[in-house]
């Protein structure tokens, strides 16, 4: 279980001393989801920490129009995106910052894995 409060609070005070230029992805390096949120503060965060330690970071998704009033209004999703050569150390972050053991997000993402390729291998979508 993550402690939402704990992981924004780390987000937006748990800086590094020295910061590190993100290095250039490589030419046909593809860019991988490592977060989804409809928290546009949390995405914008979560890519300057990472750039810090030098990840490059892109957010891809709208974000919310500020139309000064509250409307009913579609789910707007943020997605945070390192290239693959720094997936692993940026999952490494994440689940320092959330205060999760690294372990659980590998077992969490494996256990996605093996569901799409039952999905794909059945036929299911």
């Amino acid at each position: 279980m993550i402690d939402r409060k704990h992981y924004l609070h780390s987000l937006g005070n748990d800086w590094p001393v020295d910061a590190i230029d993100p290095r250039p992805a490589d030419i046909d390096e593809r860019l991988i989801v490592l977060v989804s949120t409809q928290d546009t503060l949390e995405a914008d965060l979560l890519r300057q920490q990472l750039q810090s330690r030098g990840i490059s970071t892109v957010i891809e998704g709208e974000r919310e129009p500020d139309i000064g009033y509250t409307a009913p209004r579609r789910k707007i999703y943020q997605r945070v995106k390192v290239y693959e050569g720094d997936f692993e150390m940026a999952l490494n972050y994440l689940a320092h910052a959330q205060g999760v053991p690294v372990e659980f997000w590998n077992e969490w993402l494996e256990h996605k894995k093996l569901s799409a390729s039952r999905v794909i291998a059945n036929g299911n979508v």
